[in-house]
């Protein structure tokens, strides 16, 4: 069912997210707006192109003075920062400006309204306006602080504010280990640990449906009575289980494969497949 308002509008801005199904009820994942919008942006697919934000500039102009002010500055078509090593292609200045003018915008009307209730109300119906425009503006001011608080301390919020936001999630090239990689195959066990993120949802099975993973996953509930924590198996026993396990999925022309930082898939060692 579609989430009604307000619900709706903070689950596309990703201030709000309901609980899930992924493996545990309590794990909040989903796409928002935002995060599907800087991705589409830094990979330049369509819609999201210099050229679009260029078209979207002309079109707030259109709207007048103010329009042209809050969302019709165009940055250049790109550029290198030497600091973060990475060329903008013009999208995180217009972000950068048409927040700070907004900003502006914002602190003004409410210093005018606070104005309005302030002292116009004095000097027209005397002290009694006067204490209730000071009443207004204090709840005007507690809603918005409070609001920004909140905001602020969503997952969303927090990322932005530390600049994870903008991290990469790989490793820089320069920092990766250098090992001998393999292209798996279909009778292959493979663990993936780029995937493993609970706001990925589905993604996360996607390799249960690789024909080794089947048969491993297949062995593993064979014997998963042998690892409960209802009854003691001897160390010895559970040894001779996992032996028996690995074994079988070498002769099935299987190896056990793991995803390193940089996406290719490499050989454990025999003591970590154990």
């Amino acid at each position: 069912t579609m989430v009604k308002f307000p619900w709706k509008q903070l689950l596309t801005y990703g201030v709000w997210k309901p609980k899930g199904n992924h493996r545990s009820h309590n794990v909040k994942w989903g796409w928002d707006y935002f995060t599907v919008a800087c991705s589409r942006i830094v990979n330049e697919q369509m819609g999201f192109r210099y050229d679009d934000l260029e078209i979207f500039v002309n079109k707030m102009k259109k709207f007048g003075p103010l329009g042209e002010y809050l969302f019709g500055y165009l940055p250049e078509e790109s550029f290198y920062d030497e600091d973060t090593e990475t060329t903008d292609t013009g999208w995180r200045e217009y972000f950068s400006v048409t927040l700070q003018r907004c900003v502006y915008a914002a602190t003004g009307l409410y210093i005018a309204i606070c104005f309005y209730f302030l002292i116009v109300g004095l000097v027209t119906t005397g002290i009694s306006t006067f204490k209730r425009g000071f009443q207004i503006t204090a709840f005007l001011t507690i809603l918005v602080y409070g609001s920004v608080y909140y905001v602020s301390n969503t997952p969303w919020g927090k990322d932005i504010i530390s600049g994870r936001l903008n991290d990469s999630p790989f490793l820089d090239v320069t920092e990766t280990i250098v090992q001998p990689t393999t292209l798996p195959t279909k009778y292959d066990v493979l663990f993936n640990k780029r995937l493993n993120s609970p706001f990925l949802a589905n993604m996360n099975t996607i390799y249960d449906h690789q024909i080794g993973n089947t048969n491993f996953l297949s062995l593993i509930s064979k014997y998963s009575g042998a690892f409960s924590k209802s009854f003691s198996t001897a160390p010895f026993l559970q040894e001779t289980i996992i032996k028996k396990i690995t074994e079988k999925i070498y002769g099935n022309r299987g190896r056990f494969l793991e995803s390193n930082a940089s996406g290719n898939w490499i050989k454990p060692s025999p003591k970590e497949v154990d």
